[in-house]
């Protein structure tokens, strides 16, 4: 779910998967609380409706839209990652994170490798760019997008907080990124590439 600050101007984080949004959301917890302002945070948990409309993680901003009453008036942001990481990154956490927080999908994702993964996204979701409908909406951009290695001194500027933090990992697993997954990023990930010069790492772990 997205982080709403409701103060004289009204700032609402839109949360993308893979990309620091525990930093994130608890650094705006901690200036809610700072500067005594209201804060809506759902955590997605069962329970967190609204008009009986469960609340999930990670929601498309054409639905937040219609839900969130300062959505006209509100700056909007959110944090995006290189591509090729973020990619990496959600194929481990499913695969070994996964089932700790629930995520029990065999029939849903391919997780028997890395191309199977990506063409699973494909297959589900028209995009292996499982973060844009977070903030498109009509495939427009309608939020202010930074790159996570901004996200310190984003809120050094913004909100005056230097702390940041950080959920432990586990140890890294070296793995290999065929060309039928570069293409796919370049294909579904084109735009984000351009606005960030993004580039394929040179190792991926």
């Amino acid at each position: 779910m997205p982080t709403v600050i409701y103060h004289s101007s009204p700032l609402i984080y839109l949360r993308t998967k893979k990309a620091g949004s525990h930093s994130v959301k608890q650094c705006l917890r901690d200036y809610a609380e700072r500067e005594q302002v209201t804060l809506l945070d759902v955590r997605s948990k069962v329970g967190d409706t609204v008009d009986d409309q469960p609340y999930i993680s990670h929601m498309p901003a054409s639905v937040l839209s219609q839900r969130i009453d300062v959505w006209d008036v509100a700056t909007k942001f959110t944090f995006v990652r290189n591509p090729w990481e973020c990619v990496v990154s959600y194929y481990n956490f499913l695969l070994f994170h996964g089932p700790k927080y629930g995520y029990h999908n065999p029939d849903n994702y391919d997780l028997r490798s890395l191309d199977g993964f990506v063409e699973s996204l494909i297959d589900m979701t028209g995009t292996c760019n499982f973060n844009r409908e977070v903030y498109t909406i009509n495939d427009k951009i309608i939020a202010d997008l930074y790159d996570v290695s901004h996200i310190p001194q984003f809120f050094i500027d913004n909100f005056g907080i230097s702390k940041m933090y950080k959920k432990n990992k586990s140890p890294p697993i070296d793995i290999h990124v065929s060309s039928r997954v570069d293409k796919y990023i370049y294909e579904h990930y084109d735009e984000e590439i351009k606005l960030f010069n993004y580039e394929k790492p040179a190792t991926l772990r």
